[in-house]
């Protein structure tokens, strides 16, 4: 569902991590209270007018709950008025997992709060400190338990590639952040941005950001296992802003459809166990919904090429179906298998195999 945002770079923000340059990802920014206020009344005119349908008021950029007192409650007052009104379904934000203490949980209680999002990061405490965080990983399962005991959803952000972090440390993590069951995650690989202590750890040789392939493949690992726990990822890399596109990304696996190409992968990776399930593998025609045909394919049908290569077969037809239990089928002559966008394994596409 669509959320209106309303982002703040750096206000509230206790620490400047070693990464963090958000007004180079950030479009739109309102960089101080009033022009928050102003942007809020602006969204909301948008809404009464019919020119949008209601949805969550979002604060996004900075660390919301760490922002004087006054100002977050000032901001909380306005976009209560109109969510009590019927213009706002609720108020979203995101924060420092260890900026929700008791004197700030007292005040939220007070107002309609949905939804908060927690900048983790990672939860292994070596990437924390190196990344300069400021807490460690005990003080996420107590954030999170406090917006769970609250009845608001939970989401969780991640950032594969930190300093210290490894394909082995950031699936630990991964495992962890399932065990915490949040409603969602976002995963924003690490960029390389100007003006960013990184930016000069990375000139030094200090620092090693992912390539873009390495990325993909971490996302692909956990963009799979998040789906197989029913936990839904909605973001998988930055939002494309003027800045970034203009010359603030020194190096790291920055790319505009980053989170396509990672699906792109994940539906390779179903459909190789998919063909690997089956012994009849001349000819095979690939079932697959509408709305998934791009990524199933890939960009320049990609994935096509590489499954008949992979599998030297001698025919891959692809057809669009709208599927009512499964994401997509994979038939033969004298098989189907139904397979799973989150990415089928062997043992699945066993399971779920039909012979003619």
């Amino acid at each position: 569902m669509k959320v209106f945002p309303v982002f703040i770079p750096f206000m509230g923000c206790p620490y400047r991590c070693v990464y963090c340059n958000q007004y180079a990802t950030t479009s739109d920014a309102c960089g101080t209270p009033d022009r928050a206020v102003k942007m809020i009344r602006r969204l909301a005119e948008r809404i009464i007018s019919g020119a949008e349908r209601p949805s969550e008021l979002a604060f996004y950029g900075g660390t919301f709950t760490a922002l004087p007192v006054k100002t977050m409650t000032t901001l909380l007052e306005l976009a209560s008025d109109y969510v009590e009104k019927g213009i706002f379904t609720g108020i979203r934000f995101s924060t420092r997992p260890d900026a929700l203490g008791r004197q700030v949980m007292n005040i939220l209680m007070d107002y309609p709060i949905s939804t908060v999002e927690l900048g983790v990061q990672s939860l292994d405490d070596r990437v924390l400190r190196a990344s300069r965080r400021g807490y460690e990983s005990p003080v996420v399962y107590e954030a999170a338990f406090q917006v769970r005991s609250s009845g608001w959803k939970l989401g969780i952000q991640l950032m594969p590639g930190l300093p210290e972090d490894t394909l082995d440390v950031f699936g630990k993590t991964v495992r962890e952040t399932c065990a915490i069951k949040p409603d969602f995650v976002r995963i924003y690989p690490t960029i390389v941005l100007r003006g960013t202590l990184l930016e000069k750890w990375y000139h030094e040789g200090a620092y090693r950001p992912l390539s873009l392939k390495e990325a993909i493949n971490w996302c692909v690992q956990a963009f799979t296992e998040f789906e197989s726990s029913g936990i839904k990822v909605i973001r998988m890399g930055l939002q494309a802003t003027e800045d970034l596109n203009r010359g603030s990304v020194v190096a790291g696996p920055y790319h505009p459809a980053f989170g396509y190409l990672v699906k792109v992968h994940v539906w390779r990776k179903c459909v190789d166990a998919a063909i690997a399930s089956i012994e009849d593998r001349e000819s095979v025609t690939i079932v697959v919904s509408r709305k998934f045909i791009s990524e199933c394919v890939g960009p320049g049908r990609i994935n096509v090429r590489y499954w008949k290569r992979q599998w030297n077969l001698k025919n891959i037809a692809l057809k669009c179906a709208e599927l009512c239990d499964c994401e997509a089928l994979l038939e033969t002559k004298s098989s189907s298998v139904k397979l799973p966008k989150s990415g089928a394994n062997p043992a699945f596409c066993v399971a779920n195999r039909r012979e003619f």
